[in-house]
């Protein structure tokens, strides 16, 4: 399940410290949260991903998980 594999993959960028592709992890856990209907899970997976993107302000992904936290909300 796709689930399965975000965790995963959330587990293994934890290892390597990678805080871009691990917002991306939280990024797609928010929107496969949001599309199965539990918008409370959604919105703690976005705001994680934001929390990963602090020091990454030009990424880009800020926009782009703001702009899913308003579909959520």
């Amino acid at each position: 399940m796709a689930k399965d594999l975000f965790e995963e993959c959330i587990r293994i960028n934890a290892t390597i410290d990678d805080s871009v592709k691990l917002a991306k992890n939280h990024f797609n856990l928010g929107i496969l949260h949001n599309e199965m209907g539990d918008l409370n899970k959604s919105m703690v997976k976005l705001n994680t991903a934001l929390d990963f993107l602090t020091n990454y302000p030009k990424q880009g992904l800020n926009i782009i998980v703001n702009n899913r936290m308003s579909k959520v909300y």
